[in-house]
């Protein structure tokens, strides 16, 4: 018999002997001259067709288990470590700012995403978190688009937790919240829409201020329907059409509305139309 006969045995015999016992001989290559005489012809064209229609990770996957099977280990070896894998989340988290000001430049990609992110949000009213009430700490944080959407925080309660509707009587709050933040504390004035049992959270401690239907650059609140107000002053008359010289009544009211723009406004005043515009 030719020798290249007893060669092909001798070599089916180590591949069964291999798979046989899992020693640590390597695996054959079919695609080699040896293993083509070894294995035939349709063995071979068994292992092309399998070869051509599986995908890359079932290939991966027959790759690492005859690794496994030869040179032992696990398959826990070839999992990468993902402990410090960071999502976009993480980041907005990590460099996120309740207000960003002039100074606040953003000086990476860090930061430049948590502004981007920052910048989609709704500023008019806050949500608020009264889990911790008693202890006078509260969560803040500005409404998504969804929120603005859905009316919650602006015509339903403001508290994240409270499931009060529209048919709610709600009360408006002007809150001054002191955080801290990336080492700095800081101040910021905002508006809360909350409920009567979320309206007694908020003022466990301290009487916040109640700027329900302010009037823009008013100080106290506008009264009810139904309601009047007592004032120490006498009402003044309207001039009537023939009392005095209507000339000298439009020149006395210009100069009473020029003055009256012309006097310089404090800082609470014009915060006061600021959130009044808002309440409107």
């Amino acid at each position: 018999m030719p020798a290249s006969y007893f060669r092909c045995m001798v070599l089916a015999w180590q591949l069964e002997a291999a798979r046989a016992t899992a020693s640590t001989l390597p695996a054959v290559n079919p695609e080699s001259q040896e293993a083509a005489a070894l294995l035939g012809p349709q063995e071979l064209c068994e292992y092309y067709k399998n070869k051509a229609y599986s995908s890359t990770y079932d290939r991966h996957r027959k790759l690492v288990n005859d690794y496994l099977q030869y040179y032992g280990g696990s398959w826990s070896d070839f999992k990468r470590d993902d402990a410090t894998d960071r999502r976009d989340i993480d980041v907005i988290r990590e460099h996120g700012r309740f207000l960003w000001s002039d100074k606040d430049e953003p000086k990476n990609w860090s930061e430049r995403l948590a502004k981007r992110y920052w910048d989609k949000l709704f500023k008019e009213y806050c949500l608020v978190d009264l889990s911790r009430f008693k202890e006078n700490k509260f969560g803040m944080r500005w409404r998504l688009e969804k929120e603005v959407i859905s009316g919650k925080g602006q015509f339903t309660c403001g508290n994240v937790r409270c499931t009060a509707g529209a048919d709610a009587r709600l009360r408006s709050w002007e809150v001054n919240f002191a955080y801290k933040e990336h080492g700095e504390h800081r101040n910021a004035l905002v508006k809360l829409r909350l409920c009567r049992d979320c309206s007694d959270k908020l003022n466990y401690r301290y009487k916040r201020r109640d700027v329900t239907g302010q009037k823009v650059g008013s100080e106290e609140p506008a009264p009810r329907r139904g309601e009047t107000t007592a004032t120490d002053e006498p009402e003044t008359k309207r001039p009537k059409p023939g009392d005095g010289n209507q000339t000298d009544v439009w020149r006395s009211t210009t100069q009473t509305q020029s003055a009256q723009s012309s006097a310089p406004k404090t800082q609470e005043e014009e915060f006061d139309e600021y959130f009044a515009d808002m309440l409107l």
